[in-house]
């Protein structure tokens, strides 16, 4: 699957890039919800145990990973944000 080898790389790019950067990285909730749906999708839908012990291990580090970057509130101010995107993306479709 093209999408998940795209974003498999982007995600081992961030973490290396929050390695080196630390503090100074910024993510949003929306993010960490994201990841959250994306490793418990891939938990759930393997039946190998070994494969289970992994994801779990990924998982694990990815909790890990928000403990060390500031994570943004979605806020009225975000919320007011995504309606406008959103009314912009139903002109164009």
């Amino acid at each position: 699957n093209t999408c998940y080898w795209r974003y498999r790389k982007v995600y081992f790019l961030a973490v290396f890039s929050i390695a080196d950067l630390g503090a100074e990285v910024v993510i949003s909730i929306v993010t960490v919800q994201e990841l959250f749906n994306g490793w418990v999708v891939r938990i759930n839908g393997t039946q190998k145990v070994e494969d289970v012990v992994r994801l779990y291990g990924k998982l694990n580090r990815t909790v890990a990973l928000f403990g060390r970057v500031k994570v943004l509130d979605f806020d009225e101010k975000a919320g007011e944000t995504f309606q406008r995107l959103q009314a912009r993306t139903s002109e164009v479709i």
